[in-house]
């Protein structure tokens, strides 16, 4: 995948499979350890942990519809080739993905657009709570959609308008946590 904002939309359908109806997002720079951190921590069905040794494997998928799962394995060959790691702790109730990059690696993958990503898939998934964050260590970033409809008095996510706002509040949300341009991350 070209940018991490595609290998983030494939964990969020995932968590959208999984039944989720709770879904964390984190985006951390740590440039003092030049580690960037992306997590995905949902509450849906978790991964049968004889699956879960097995994920980063294309062949291996719990998917009825075809015999390859690339998500996970791309994601986690990203991570490698930039490096860091992929983790997966698939837990009672729900699954947390970790990605590890080196920041300043050559071949760490660029953010992509981040906000489109969060807004389509919010406003695809209204029924599921979702929690944003952006970490650099010295400014936070935060939306969750409870917070919002509270706002916004029950208003249908799905609405382009609103869909729009999301983007730009989230990628206003990315400018002044890590910098003026997205992709060059700074702390």
């Amino acid at each position: 995948m070209r940018d991490l904002s595609l290998h983030l939309m494939d964990i969020l359908r995932n968590c959208v499979d999984a039944g989720s109806s709770k879904v964390s997002i984190g985006l951390k720079a740590d440039r003092d350890d030049d580690v960037l951190t992306i997590t995905v921590d949902d509450d849906g069905r978790g991964i049968d942990p004889g699956i879960a040794n097995c994920v980063k494997d294309p062949f291996v998928t719990t998917r009825k519809t075809r015999k390859v799962g690339l998500g996970l394995p791309l994601l986690a060959d990203s991570a490698r080739m930039s490096g860091g790691s992929l983790e997966l702790v698939s837990k009672e109730k729900g699954t947390l993905v970790k990605a590890l990059f080196s920041i300043s690696h050559i071949d760490r993958p660029p953010l992509g657009d981040i906000g489109a990503t969060v807004a389509g898939i919010i406003g695809a998934e209204t029924d599921i709570r979702w929690i944003l964050t952006f970490d650099n260590c010295n400014k936070i970033f935060s939306l969750d959609t409870d917070d919002i409809k509270k706002r916004t008095e029950g208003m249908d996510f799905s609405q382009p308008v609103i869909i729009a706002w999301i983007k730009d509040y989230v990628n206003e949300g990315l400018k002044f946590v890590f910098g003026g341009v997205l992709n060059e991350i700074s702390c």
